[in-house]
């Protein structure tokens, strides 16, 4: 209410939308306060606090007016499923090594999915399948969600595997190899 003495509430200023204000008889519309980051109000007039951005996303402006504002957490990230009015993307939490998430604004980390057999994904955040580096040719590597090229285990004397080998294949009969690490046939001899 900006003009002593006015007569009715219809005279009143409401605040605006991005701010709110829980005190009575204000007199300025400095005594409308900003959204803080992580939330926003797109009404006019708020009396309590504004509301804060859904999980899976985040907002680290001030006196937000809209939804908009809240952006999804990026690819490779999600957050909590009650985590509501985070101000920052690095409250977003990264998915672990091993896995990797392509879906942005995710609220669980379950949609982190580990890396396929055969590779290995050494660091966090992963964004997309092909983050997931396949093991070299000459060795194998049986399991899901590994972090470490030394999880692939290098295929015995006498067999080889291709790239990304969940298994080692045996030379055929009548063939052998010396050679370490092999990864074709081809150094199968007679």
């Amino acid at each position: 209410q900006p003009a002593a003495g006015a007569g009715n509430a219809s005279d009143c200023l409401l605040c605006p939308a991005g701010t709110f204000s829980t005190e009575l008889a204000r007199t300025n519309l400095s005594d409308c306060v900003p959204c803080p980051a992580g939330t926003y109000s797109d009404m006019l007039g708020r009396s309590y606090e504004c509301d804060p951005c859904g999980a899976g996303t985040y907002s680290d402006t001030t006196g937000a007016s809209n939804a908009s504002t809240c952006t999804p957490c990026p690819a490779g990230t999600y957050t909590d499923t009650f985590a509501n009015g985070l101000d920052s993307l690095s409250l977003c939490d990264l998915c672990a090594a091993g896995t990797y998430s392509n879906a942005t604004g995710q609220n669980s980390d379950t949609t982190c999915q580990e890396c396929a057999p055969g590779t290995y994904q050494p660091v966090q955040g992963a964004g997309a399948v092909s983050d997931c580096r396949g093991c070299p040719g000459g060795s194998k590597q049986p399991l899901r969600g590994q972090t470490s090229e030394s999880d692939c285990v290098p295929c015995a004397l006498g067999s080889y595997a291709a790239p990304r080998a969940t298994a080692c294949t045996a030379c055929p009969a009548g063939t052998f190899s010396n050679t370490p690490n092999a990864s074709s046939d081809a150094a199968c001899e007679v």
